[in-house]
């Protein structure tokens, strides 16, 4: 089992999980993956099949594995190959060659030797392997090691329930935003007018709602942060960061590196300047079907059953998209995309 605490970075697609773990990757007690892992999968309750009380089956986990981004860790083998998207437009590559298969004899002969086949373990000595084969970091000075979390609430909650000692840092961020940048993305799965479409905003906000329910229940494992304050008021929005994980105040926090290696090298702009500003990328009908579905859950004071709005603006929202559906039912002619 690790000696290291586990902080993990959550928050809904696009909320900006990247932009903090470079913040985060230059501290000498932090242990950010330099990969978009999501191995915190391996905590689910379905996740067991592929190993009994004897012996792992090495290739039903490595199969398992692949949904979480091990195999991006293979590709730090090809050192400078390997690139990684650090934001929407700033890709980078890693700058040490990395023997990724030490690395992998290493953490399976530490799970072999454990005879422990929960995922948790799994997860525990991938870690370990990874800042101990990894070649820019101290392993002796490791406190924490740093991943990426899931989207949904019992994701986050599977984490504070597996790891005692655990934090999670949460990042809001204006819904709006979130689905302009989904659906401004090179590799996107839907448009924008597809997203708004699909009521999305209504699961994000839901989210929101759950994880400061989970913050009163854990108010010293849970910070949230708002994405809007980490760009704009870097330095007092990561000192509270720093107060809240009990590291050691240092000025690299404010400046996002990757595998050590700083960006503002590069002349590049990370930080400072929200890029994805909704209001200038969605068309006006975009922006005002967005905003009648945010006003719709905005001051909500309960869960809506199904994600129903709490407002009359929501309700008619929705209400209005029951009668599209109707009329596409009976006509066989949609017309809702006319309206996006």
């Amino acid at each position: 089992m690790t000696q290291q605490d586990l902080i993990y970075v959550c928050g809904y697609y696009a909320s900006g999980k990247s932009t903090l773990m470079r913040l985060l990757d230059g501290h000498p007690q932090l242990g950010v993956l330099p990969i978009h892992d999501r191995f915190d999968f391996l905590l689910n309750d379905n996740f067991v099949h592929w190993s009994d009380d004897e012996f792992p089956d090495i290739k039903g986990l490595k199969k398992e594995l692949t949904r979480g981004g091990y195999y991006n860790i293979q590709e730090l083998d090809h050192g400078r190959d390997f690139k990684q998207a650090v934001s929407k437009d700033v890709k980078k590559a890693a700058f040490e060659r990395f023997d990724y298969y030490e690395f992998e004899k290493d953490w399976m002969t530490k799970l072999a030797s454990s005879r422990d086949f929960t995922g948790k373990n799994v997860i525990d000595c991938i870690l370990d392997s990874f800042f101990n084969c990894w070649p820019q970091y101290d392993s002796s000075s490791i406190e924490y090691y740093v991943g990426m979390g899931g989207p949904t609430i019992e994701e986050v909650d599977n984490l504070i329930e597996s790891y005692d000692d655990s934090k999670i840092i949460f990042i809001e961020r204006d819904p709006r935003g979130i689905i302009a940048t989904l659906g401004e993305r090179e590799f996107r799965e839907r448009t924008t007018s597809e997203i708004l479409r699909d009521e999305e905003m209504y699961k994000i906000k839901r989210l929101f709602f759950d994880i400061r329910n989970l913050e009163k229940r854990y108010p010293n494992r849970i910070h949230i942060m708002d994405f809007e304050d980490l760009i704009m008021d870097t330095e007092s929005t990561m000192e509270k960061v720093q107060s809240f994980l009990n590291i050691n105040r240092d000025p690299i926090l404010k400046t996002p590196s990757f595998c050590g290696d700083e960006l503002e090298k590069y002349n590049e702009k990370y930080i400072g300047n929200i890029d994805d500003d909704w209001e200038k990328i969605m068309t006006q009908r975009q922006k005002d079907i967005a905003n009648l579905q945010y006003n719709g859950l905005r001051d909500a004071v309960s869960p809506p059953s199904a994600y129903r709005p709490a407002s009359l603006a929501g309700f008619l929202t929705m209400r209005c998209k029951n009668l599209l559906k109707n009329h596409v039912r009976k006509t066989g002619e949609n017309i809702y995309h006319k309206i996006v």
